[in-house]
């Protein structure tokens, strides 16, 4: 199964200068996405997205103050990205998941803003 993505700040104006202010983590493992939000910071969120998961699941990915999709395809690989938007970072989940992890849809999409 292959999982790709990054762990990234993101932002923009006087919020972005000082840091986000709320984070946003995900993973995907046997069929499911476990997710969960921080306001204390990046390693905060992927700690409880990682203990929800559990210590076999992929590195969870974080963003903050943005929105993060993954796009899974039906065999379970996925790729994510993040965005503004949660069409932005959608669009960029699937070319992620095509370009970088060189895995193809259908896909099936979850997403969500911090």
């Amino acid at each position: 199964m292959a999982s790709f993505g990054a762990i990234l700040v993101a932002g923009s104006g006087s919020a972005a200068a000082q840091g986000p202010s709320v984070w946003i983590g995900a993973t995907y493992n046997n069929g499911h996405v476990y997710s969960d939000r921080s306001n204390i910071g990046l390693a905060d969120v992927v700690d409880k997205v990682q203990r929800a998961c559990g210590p076999s699941c992929p590195e969870p990915r974080a963003v903050g103050n943005a929105c993060i999709a993954l796009a899974i395809n039906p065999k379970g690989a996925w790729g994510s990205d993040w965005g503004n938007t949660i069409a932005e970072a959608e669009s960029k989940a699937i070319r992620f998941a095509e370009t970088a992890v060189g895995i193809r849809g259908p896909f099936q999409m979850w997403s969500d803003c911090a």
